[in-house]
């Protein structure tokens, strides 16, 4: 007699698994993205904030000063990268192939 799984069985146990990677692979490409779409938007739309500060400092000539609101947007894209390569390292531990810091 074969006995068979439920869709919600084979989903929860096989499919997800073997996807999960591939998620936060993709998630983690997706959020350095956001993150430049974000410093872009900060750039052409906000009169304060960071982007308001990078542009303001780029417009006196301010180069260090210039340099800080990008080294917050490089900060901010960097810990939310790790953050989710940590996430796959606890969702997914027998996947090596696209975990952060693998080396």
């Amino acid at each position: 007699m074969r006995r068979r799984g439920s869709e919600a069985f084979i989903v929860r146990k096989i499919v997800l698994p073997y996807a999960l990677p591939s998620i936060v692979t993709g998630l983690r490409l997706g959020m350095g993205r956001a993150v430049i779409a974000m410093a872009i938007a900060e750039l052409f739309t906000a009169l304060s904030g960071l982007g308001g500060l990078l542009l303001k400092r780029s417009e006196d000539y301010d180069t260090a000063g210039t340099f800080v609101p990008a080294f917050v947007f490089m900060t901010m894209g960097i810990s939310a990268v790790g953050v989710l390569g940590w996430i796959e390292r606890r969702v997914a531990p027998w996947h090596k192939a696209t975990s952060a810091g693998n080396e």
